[in-house]
Order: C-alpha cells, then sequence, then structure tokens
C-alpha cells in the first residue's frame, strides 16, 4: 500500500458566513494541492468535477448539513462534512504531494484550529487504519490472517465478532465530543482542558516536542517521520503517550476496559478536578504499582486556581480504596461492567479487577484496620452467567471463602497470603 497522509480538523460553533468562508477555504487549499477530477455527495455517484458547481454547493451548506462532500482525483482525496455549525475536514494525499505541501497544510491547519478549533491531527493513512479498523474482513486489505488472529476481539451490537481496537494505541474514541487518540501530530484545544489539566499536555515525556501555539492550541508530535510509524520505538512512544494522557480511563466502549494498570488516575468533586500521574525515581512514567514518585494537580473551575505537588513515596491503602466508611469497618473501591460485548463472559476483567485490588503492596495501618471492599456494579441479566466457577479456577492460588447469595447481589471474601478483599458483584 502506497504511503498517505491523513489529516482531521473538527472546527467548531460556526456562523453561517464562517461555514460558508472556512468550506470556500478548503476548496481553493483542493485546487492548491490536486487537480480535482471528481466530486461526490454523501454516497451518491461520483460526478465530473464542476468548480461552479461545488461552489454553489458549499454557498447553501444547508442544503448538504450532514452529508459528506468530497472532491479529488485518483490517489488523493478531501472531505468536508457539515453539522449545524460544525464543520469537519479530512484528508486523504499521497506522500508525495504532502512532502511537497506540508508547510501549507501546516499552516492551513494550524490557523484554522487556533480559531475555531476543537481538535485535529495528521498521521499515516495506514496507520489510522491499523488502529481503526475493528471489522475482521476488512483488515485483510492491510494485514495476515495471522496478525489479526493475534489482536484482542469483542463483539459488536450486532453479535459479530470483532477486533477490540480499545486496545490499540492509534484507536480514535470520543468522550463529549473530544477526540481520544495517539498519533503523529495532535493538535489539542482548550476544551481538553476541564478533562486534562494543560499542565499534562505541556509535561508529557517521550515525545519528538510539544508546544503551546495561539489561544491555547497545543501541538505534540510524537516522532519525526509519519511514515516511520511502525518502527517499535515509534509504537513504544504511541503507546506511552496515550497511557500517559489516560485516555483509557476515561472511556472506553467494549463495557470492561483495557484490563492494564494506569499511569495516571483522574478524580472530579463539585468544581476541583484533580490527578494523580505515577512515576519512577528518575520522575520517568510508569504503571501504578511501580511508583515511587507522585504528581498530583488539582484545578478550581470556579476560582481557576491550580495547584500541584510532587513527592517522593509509597502507595497506600487509600490509594486503591478511596472511599472509606469512618462510621463503619470498610473502605471501599467500585467498577462499572458490562461484559455483554466480550466473548468470556467477562471472565478475564473479573480476574483482572479482583487481582489488582487483591494483590497490592500497602503496610499502612488502615489496611488492617478496615475490610477492603471491591463492588463490581454488572446488569442485571447478567448474574444468570456470571461465571463463578471459572473465576475461582483460575484464582487457584487465592483462599476463598464460602459464596454468599445475598438480596443486592453475591459476595465472595478472599485472602492471598497477608491479603484480603471483600467482592460484591451487585445489580446496576
Amino acid at each position: 500500500m502506497e504511503n498517505q497522509i491523513y489529516l482531521v480538523n473538527q472546527l467548531i460553533d460556526l456562523t453561517e458566513e464562517e461555514l460558508r468562508n472556512y468550506s470556500q477555504d478548503w476548496l481553493v487549499l483542493a485546487r492548491l494541492l490536486i487537480q480535482p477530477t471528481f466530486f461526490q455527495l454523501a454516497d451518491g455517484p461520483t460526478e465530473l468535477f464542476e468548480l461552479e458547481l461545488v461552489q454553489a454547493l458549499l454557498a447553501d451548506s444547508q442544503s448538504i448539513n450532514q452529508q459528506w462532500l468530497t472532491v479529488g482525483d485518483e490517489e488523493n482525496a478531501l472531505m468536508i462534512y457539515f453539522s449545524e455549525d460544525k464543520l469537519l475536514e479530512k484528508i486523504i494525499l499521497n506522500e508525495k504531494i504532502y512532502q511537497h505541501q506540508q508547510n501549507l497544510l501546516t499552516d492551513y491547519q494550524i490557523q484554522r484550529l487556533q480559531k475555531k478549533g476543537l481538535y485535529g491531527y495528521v498521521r499515516s493513512y495506514q496507520e489510522y487504519l491499523m488502529n481503526n479498523t475493528p471489522e475482521i474482513s476488512k483488515r485483510g486489505l492491510f494485514e495476515s490472517t495471522e496478525e489479526t488472529a493475534k489482536l484482542p476481539k469483542m463483539k459488536a451490537l450486532t453479535g459479530e465478532v470483532i477486533v477490540d481496537c480499545n486496545h490499540l494505541a492509534g484507536y480514535d474514541i470520543f468522550y463529549k465530543e473530544l477526540c481520544l487518540t495517539s498519533c503523529w501530530k495532535m493538535y489539542f484545544t482548550k476544551a481538553y482542558y476541564s478533562l486534562f489539566l494543560k499542565e499534562i499536555f505541556l509535561d508529557v515525556q517521550q515525545v519528538d516536542s510539544v508546544k503551546e501555539l495561539e489561544n491555547q492550541l497545543i501541538e505534540v508530535v510524537l516522532f519525526a517521520n509519519p511514515f516511520n510509524w511502525q518502527h517499535p520505538t515509534n509504537r513504544q512512544f504511541q503507546e506511552l503517550f496515550r497511557s500517559q494522557m489516560g485516555f483509557n480511563q476515561i472511556v472506553w466502549n467494549n463495557g470492561v476496559g483495557i484490563l492494564q494498570e494506569p499511569f495516571i488516575e483522574f478524580a472530579k468533586r463539585d468544581h476541583c478536578l484533580q490527578t494523580v500521574q505515577y512515576q519512577n525515581s528518575r520522575l520517568q512514567p510508569v504503571p501504578k504499582s511501580n511508583a515511587t514518585h507522585f504528581v498530583t494537580r488539582s484545578y478550581d473551575l470556579i476560582k481557576e486556581a491550580y495547584g500541584e505537588r510532587r513527592v517522593f513515596g509509597a502507595l497506600n491503602a487509600q490509594a486503591y480504596f478511596p472511599w472509606v466508611d469512618e462510621k463503619g469497618t470498610g473502605m471501599m473501591n467500585y467498577k462499572v461492567l458490562n461484559p455483554q460485548l466480550t466473548l468470556d463472559e467477562g471472565l478475564a476483567a473479573y480476574e483482572y479487577y479482583i487481582r489488582s485490588h487483591l494483590e497490592i503492596k500497602v503496610k499502612d495501618e488502615q489496611y488492617q484496620k478496615y475490610t477492603p471492599i471491591l463492588q463490581l456494579f454488572i446488569p442485571e441479566e447478567q448474574f444468570d452467567s456470571l461465571p463463578l466457577t471459572p473465576l475461582k479456577e483460575r484464582l487457584a492460588d487465592v483462599t476463598i471463602g464460602r459464596t454468599q447469595k445475598m438480596r443486592e447481589g453475591i459476595r465472595l471474601d478472599l485472602k492471598k497470603g497477608e491479603n484480603h478483599l471483600q467482592v460484591l458483584f451487585l445489580s446496576q
């Protein structure tokens, strides 16, 4: 497959006049980059490119609202999509054109995102497809059957078995219209900073560059050459950026998460955002259980006050069980799971969350004083297929007390060495 570049811009809060102007600028860019031979509206037939006709379509954006308009030639395509006051651009170019017009494209993208942007990125189109194609039949176009077989799987809502792209570093997943992804070059606007503090972006490690542009637009570049994305080191950078930012802690669509330790955790109480980043003794990002240095950041959304604290230390019980019942004897954490889309009725997820709360290395008094409790909320209909017997087999190295069925759900009392855990399966 020939090298291609893939550029995306999401623009928001556009007036009618701005929609017309921005779309006409898009058409000017298209004609600067290529000599369009066709245009296509939505899934309609491709038609011979006529400048006046395409200009007329763009001038009346409401007539093509929520439809893709594409112009292109045999190797390249520029697409635009109107949705009320929003405009989404997608551009696919061959490597030769991109290399020749890279400065023009960079200026075009930055200027638009600084003024009206929500997010944007640039990446290899092949890398995008590799990370964002769940259908197994379609993946045969760019990878072998053996390669696809190694990837994690899940069920689609239709019941079809598909690749679970949540586990892939370059997966585009959305949270409140924000695109959370990891790729060669990314642009993040101030819309992200009520969820991810701006300082987290600016302090991100092991990237090629990170800088703040006008209007609080942040540009992150992971490695030097977008077409060299398959190099093992560059793939590690891609994975580490996603882990550092905590995208997989915010949202997933497989019902259970990616079952990996966090590098960062988030909390929001009232109008205050708080994050804890986990680092080693060299101040490098690491999974939670390996951390000896902790960066705590907080931001008061009303007072617009930012706070930061960096300390060396060790994890305590409250790092795993943040809610403590001072009147009783329990400290608690919970997970909301929907194993309906898994291929094993949620077995791997249950084992992971149980072990990650049982096999912890903490020595503070609180852990001995209180009973650690993990609440797993699952859909009521999942209780009939709850894989308790296979789960107990997976936990063969754990002492499991009597299974108690209660009105609220099912309780397991677990012990491993000096560690103990009460697990409650509860109905959502």
